[in-house]
């Protein structure tokens, strides 16, 4: 099966909820994941700004339902479950359109005895070959129209998740020119899968009136198509944040006598014991001047 990471609308998301917590959320992570997302990803959040308005598209709202039906109207299938008092919900979209320089025409790949729709693409599509010294197999590279370019390498090796952003990243650290090929001939590619964010879950940030808000249900789905034209790749995530009440304060309370001792290790006797009553209950001022 194949397996889709997007996170840009993932960080989307998260900043659109800022519309409701708040501005400059500081988020805590709850597991290693949440800890490598705010590191790598999320602490890049201005690069987003590289995407056009109808690129990348947010929505927040107290309604499920209403964020249900932007991505219904969207074509996306994952919705986000009833909100409880005090939740709302952010949906983010990303829709990344990379038309090619030159039409590619339309060939029979065949892989382990099967046949597929693939593309040919000519020299003058301007596609180029690399090689990494961390990687055994060449990579190809389709530019489009928008500037954008396509990168594409026969895998050595099944990935998810996270370990499939580490993989491609340690490919392309070291890309270096590849030669020459006379074409460059891929599948034609249709996926549409839901992708499980559950790691997303129990990340969580102190609003401003000091309730706690978490992550409380986290949906993506992915579409990507490729085909003699370009290549499309649009994904959509649904997050639903619970905010929970002020907490009453529980506090270690002294408000009667008490004792007291200060205690200095390898001491067996404490450097002081006491009874303080209300008497001397008062401001001492300048505790050098005693």
């Amino acid at each position: 099966m194949s397996r889709t990471m997007v996170i840009s609308p993932i960080i989307s998301a998260l900043l659109k909820s800022e519309d409701i917590l708040g501005k400059n959320r500081t988020w805590r992570a709850v597991n290693d994941w949440q800890e490598l997302f705010l590191e790598k990803f999320f602490s890049k959040k201005a690069e987003l700004a590289g995407f056009s308005k109808k690129e990348l598209r947010n929505w927040a709202s107290f309604s499920a339902q209403e964020l249900n039906r932007i991505l219904q109207r969207e074509g996306f299938d994952i919705r986000l479950g009833d909100f409880r008092p005090e939740e709302f919900g952010v949906v983010s979209i990303l829709d990344v359109m990379a038309e090619w320089l030159k039409e590619g025409l339309e060939i029979v790949v065949v892989s382990l005895g099967k046949k597929y729709p693939g593309v040919r693409m000519e020299p003058d599509s301007k596609f180029e070959a690399y090689t990494s010294p961390s990687y055994p197999h060449p990579v190809a590279a389709l530019p489009a129209k928008s500037g954008d370019k396509v990168f594409m390498a026969v895998v050595d090796g099944k990935a998810a998740s996270f370990s499939l952003i580490e993989k491609i990243d340690s490919i392309r650290k070291n890309l270096m020119p590849g030669g020459y090929y006379d074409s460059l001939k891929f599948p034609m590619i249709d996926i549409n899968q839901e992708v499980p964010l559950d790691w997303l879950l129990g990340l969580r940030t102190l609003q401003d009136d000091g309730r706690q808000a978490e992550i409380s249900q986290a949906f993506q789905q992915t579409k990507f198509k490729m085909n003699q034209y370009g290549a499309r790749a649009r994904s959509a995530v649904a997050l639903g944040a619970f905010k929970a009440a002020i907490r009453d304060e529980r506090a270690f309370l002294i408000d009667k006598p008490f004792f007291l001792w200060i205690e200095r290790e390898g001491m067996s006797i404490p450097v002081i014991y006491a009874y303080i009553d209300q008497e001397d209950w008062k401001n001492p001022g300048n505790l050098s001047e005693m």
